[in-house]
């Protein structure tokens, strides 16, 4: 039996710069059934949380420089998948229009 996986999401803020520790905003935690984890899972999760349109997502991987990456199709949350089961979580950063 697969545990869930831990995802911590960034959101409601901006980076000072672009790099893991440089982004300043609230965060919150997600138990992912990883059968169910998928890109699109990811954005429907987003949009529970209120975000109907963001500007992009992305996802710090520590294995693969320079550590920021783009989290736009399955194989990116595949990638995120991997983090989050061989770290004990992954980070996912939101990106949003401020209105």
């Amino acid at each position: 039996m697969e545990k869930n996986l831990e995802v911590v999401v960034h959101h409601m803020g901006v980076f000072n710069e672009f790099v893991h520790t440089g982004y300043e905003g609230l965060e919150i935690t997600w138990l992912c059934d990883p059968d169910r984890w998928s890109y699109f899972e990811v954005l429907g999760n987003l949009e529970v949380m209120g975000y109907t349109e963001i500007d992009s997502m992305w996802f710090y991987d520590p294995y693969l420089a320079p550590g920021m990456h783009l989290l736009n199709d399955d194989n990116c949350s595949n990638r995120v998948w991997f983090i989050a089961e061989s770290d004990g979580k992954a980070h996912i950063y939101v990106v949003h229009h401020v209105s």
